[in-house]
């Protein structure tokens, strides 16, 4: 059984490097998912049948995540009452994918407890592959606007990898990339570790994501106000401001710094999120709802009924999400569960606070690249750890 599982566990590892190149559509509806998510499932079913419930001890002693499902579930549940069937039935699916990532997570948590499953070099190849990998993109498909009949947006000239999305490439690159700079420091590689910063930066700076520049700002403060490295920091924050000026800056409203259509693009989301928010203050309007609910603010229709655009499901910011879905008590154990997470270690305070600040911009901390790539970095921090 172990032998399957680890088959198993590899596999889904290689299938989530293909990003959205891995993503299978059902037709006619707006329901999305991922082939690794398949043997996320699969391996998921396999987990239960061969630990039972021995997994959920630890959901005892993490209060908190355990609060935050069962806030969501009843605001979930509530929500029901208001929507249609079919309606429903879509905000269901993508409320069992929650579930199932949070199950994966937890039995595999268990899994590599008492296995002592072996996940560095994995994970290392994972993110050089991750980080390697989004620079052929750039150089060899640059203008993915041939793609935009798909719902995506036509970025051009701009670092998306397999992810097709800045900031959600961003949050790839950083984890990634700090995943291995942290390899390399406790290998004692100084060299390796700077190239591998200055390669970080590099891509993050190259997606133009004007909400990564932020982000990896915050964490290089952060930094130097947490280990009082000053001097260092300086150095970090002098580096990024430099490769801002130095990248291309071509004709193109895609990599224009000074664009303001995408500002006032999230303006206009976040008052229709407040305004949605406002129809349930406490509870939210459950997850998954909100498609329905944006749907109502479309005046014309921008994109074939067979394919819906992938931005109506959310909004820009995951805490704006949190609370129209979960209500202000939804958002309060959010955020106190990442609290939590960020004071595990370094890795996961710097990966929280650039998620977290990105995620003020874009949805990157609920999306389920992120969710799944950080939850098995902590997972094999277990391993290490031990």
């Amino acid at each position: 059984m172990n032998r399957l599982l680890k088959i198993l566990i590899y596999s889904t590892l290689f299938f989530f490097i293909f990003g959205q190149l891995g993503r299978i559509h059902i037709p006619d509806q707006p329901i999305y998912f991922y082939f690794y998510e398949v043997l996320v499932a699969l391996t998921s079913v396999i987990f239960i049948s061969h630990y039972k419930l021995q997994p959920f001890n630890y959901v005892k002693k993490k209060v908190p995540i355990t609060l935050f499902l069962a806030w969501m579930g009843v605001s979930f549940v509530i929500s029901l009452f208001y929507y249609t069937l079919n309606e429903n039935i879509i905000a269901s699916l993508y409320a069992l994918r929650l579930v199932m990532y949070g199950i994966y997570i937890l039995y595999f948590y268990h899994h590599v407890k008492v296995t002592h499953l072996k996940l560095g070099a994995s994970l290392i190849i994972i993110s050089g592959i991750i980080l390697l990998g989004s620079v052929f993109q750039y150089y060899l498909y640059p203008n993915i606007g041939n793609i935009a009949y798909l719902g995506w947006d036509p970025h051009i000239s701009r670092l998306v990898g397999v992810f097709l999305d800045p900031p959600i490439a961003a949050g790839m690159f950083f984890l990634g990339g700090w995943y291995l700079i942290n390899k390399a420091q406790k290998a004692k590689r100084p060299v390796i570790k700077v190239i591998l910063l200055v390669v970080s930066f590099i891509l993050i700076v190259l997606t133009y994501s004007r909400g990564a520049f932020l982000a990896i700002l915050g964490v290089i403060l952060l930094f130097g106000i947490t280990l009082k490295r000053y001097k260092i920091t300086a150095v970090m924050v002098l580096t990024i401001i430099v490769l801002i000026f130095l990248i291309p800056k071509a004709q193109t409203e895609s990599i224009n710094l000074l664009r303001t259509a995408s500002i006032t693009a999230r303006l206009e989301d976040y008052r229709k999120g407040f305004e949605i928010w406002q129809k349930n203050p406490i509870f939210g309007i459950g997850y998954n709802h909100i498609r329905f609910e944006k749907e109502k603010y479309i005046d014309e229709v921008f994109v074939e009924d067979y394919n819906p655009s992938h931005g109506i499901a959310s909004f820009h910011s995951s805490f704006m999400i949190i609370l129209v879905a979960g209500g202000v008590g939804g958002l309060s154990l959010f955020m106190y569960v990442l609290s939590i997470l960020a004071r595990k270690n370094m890795f996961f305070l710097m990966s929280v606070c650039f998620l977290s600040i990105i995620s003020m911009f874009d949805n990157v901390l609920l999306h389920p690249f992120v969710i799944f790539f950080l939850g098995v970095l902590f997972v094999s921090d277990v391993h290490s750890s031990d």
